[in-house]
This record gives structure tokens, sequence and C-alpha cells, in this order.
């Protein structure tokens, strides 16, 4: 990076100017598995460095959280009548409005543990199925390589979370059915049909580029070569979406727009 050459041409102390380069290099590094993910993703990787991601994308998305359920609006709830509760019983505005802020507070209590606690658990659990995984179809992976190249291909989502909460910032009042579409972007899945359009649901650019970064980082993880990882990646997830999809009853819950 060019802060890190200018503060190597500097005159600062030698100790001084380690401890920059130091603090520059996690976020160089994940720039660099965002920009040039090809040359990037596998020395991260192969060296098992998780943390830093894991620590932005959480971040990022917990951000995301607290901006959205900040400005959550619970009162304008389309799924009633005016002058009648969620189930159906008839309150008077006191009671509406106070109704409205104890759902507020519960939406704003899931969106934070969904983003703060639930980003580094699903990570971790799919750390441990790159893991099976890769040493089902004979790969050598290592338990911090695979959690690595889960972090790594999670830093999309992080995107789409700065993208959220700028959204958000200029978004005075959000309703709670409006949060999965505060990022518009096209969807994969086709309109017609039953199959596809189901089993495609919610995947969109941010997803299929998490699923490249997957295929980068599985193959660095179990050092097995890029076309078998990607057929590997690839058919891993086609059944996370039939078990999602089908079998769950729909799109996973998330911690703000990922």
């Amino acid at each position: 990076m060019v802060v890190a050459k200018a503060i190597e041409e500097s005159d600062l102390p030698p100790t001084i100017g380690f401890r920059f380069k130091r603090m520059l290099d996690p976020p160089r590094r994940l720039l660099g598995a965002i920009f040039v993910p090809d040359r990037t993703i596998p020395a991260e990787v192969e060296a098992g460095r998780y943390g830093a991601a894991i620590l932005v994308v959480t971040a990022l998305a917990l951000t995301a959280a607290l901006v959205i359920g900040d400005r959550l609006d619970m009162s304008a709830d389309r799924s009633r009548r005016p002058g009648m509760s969620a189930a159906g019983e008839r309150m008077s505005e006191r009671e509406l409005g106070e109704e409205a802020a104890k759902s507020r507070t519960v939406k704003q209590v899931t969106l934070g543990l969904a983003a703060g606690l639930g980003t580094p658990v699903s990570l971790f659990f799919l750390g441990v199925g790159i893991l099976a995984v890769g040493r089902f179809v004979g790969g050598r992976p290592t338990f911090p390589r695979a959690l690595a190249a889960a972090a790594h291909a999670a830093l999309p989502s992080g995107v789409k979370s700065i993208i959220a909460t700028a959204v958000a910032l200029k978004t005075p009042r959000i309703l709670p059915d409006a949060i999965d579409r505060l990022v518009v972007l096209p969807q994969l899945a086709p309109t017609r049909g039953l199959f596809l359009p189901r089993l495609l649901q919610g995947v969109d650019l941010f997803t299929l580029w998490s699923v490249l970064l997957l295929i980068l980082g599985f193959s660095s993880a179990t050092r097995i070569g890029r076309g078998k990882s990607a057929l590997t990646v690839f058919f891993g997830f086609v059944l996370y979406l039939m078990v999602t999809r089908f079998l769950l009853g729909g799109t996973p819950p998330t911690g703000g727009p990922k």
C-alpha cells in the first residue's frame, strides 16, 4: 500500500514505523481479499488468519442492525386493522403504542443478537462444514485454514452491511417488512416455475461473490485443485439451498441485511 511504503521511506524511528506497518497489515489484507482475492485469499487461508475477517464482518453486521433498529417503526403494522392488536383484540391508542414499543424492542434485540452472535457462530459452523467436507473429498484441511476460508467468504456480506447502513442512515423510518429490501439488487431467481424460484429465493450478486471467494478459500484450506473445489462448493451450496428453502421452509434469518 502507498501508506505502508511512505512509512518505510519516512524518518520515523524503526520501532514506530514497524508498529504502524503492523497496524496497517490487517486492513490491507482484508482489502486485498476483496479486490485481488485470487492472490490474497490463498495466502490468508494458508496462514490460518481468520480473526480480523470475523471481527470486521461481525462489527459491520452489528452496526447495520443497530442503525436499522434505531429507525424501526412498528406502529404502521400492515398486518392488522387500525385500533386492533396483532392478536386481533380491540385496543386503545395508549395500549397500541405500548404494544408497538414492546414489539420494537423485541425486534431490536433480535436484530442485534442475530448480527453480534449469529454471525460468528454461523461462520464457526461453516468452518466445521469446510473441515468435514474437505476431508470427505480427500483434502487435508485444518480447522484454522477452514475457519479462515469461511471468514473471508463472508466479506461480501460485510460490504452489503455497509451499503445497508448507508441507506438506513438516510431513511428516517423503516418498517419491519422493508429491512430485507434496503439493499435492492437483481435477484437470480426466475419469476416462473415452482422449483427454481423457491430454490434461488434471496440469492443475489453478493451471494455469488461469497461463493466465488469460498471456492478460492476451500481450495487453499483443503489443498485440492480449484476445479474440484468449485464442484464441491457448488454441490454443497445447492444442498444448503435445498435444505433451507424446502426442509426449513424459507430463507434463513439474518442479522441485518447480508
